[in-house]
């Protein structure tokens, strides 16, 4: 049994798909790498409140750092820290809208 090789058609037929599939791979690459930077966030006129329910474990490490740092004043935050001695008080304090989020 001969097995016959592509055609010159079918060989053109496969350049021509390897060549558009190509360019719809790198013309999408190309375009976010040319599109421009982001810009950064505009910082809210006024400050935001926000009350956080705080389980005293070490994850909540960082969020009591962030605040000693400063980070949330410098980005228009005023963040109070209500320390929960359990999950239960924790959702207890959310569900009577005496903190607007939670850290645990």
């Amino acid at each position: 049994m001969k097995v016959s090789s592509p055609t010159r058609t079918q060989r053109l037929v496969q350049a021509r798909l390897a060549t558009l599939l190509t360019a719809l791979v790198l013309v999408p690459l190309v375009i976010t790498a040319c599109a421009p930077q982001a810009q950064p966030a505009v910082k809210p006129a006024e400050k935001v409140a926000l009350k956080l329910a705080v389980l005293p474990i070490i994850d909540a490490l960082p969020f009591y750092v962030a605040q000693k740092q400063g980070y949330f004043a410098d980005n228009n935050l005023d963040v109070t820290f209500i320390p929960a001695a359990s999950a239960a008080e924790r959702d207890q304090l959310i569900a009577a809208k005496q903190a607007d989020g939670m850290i645990n």
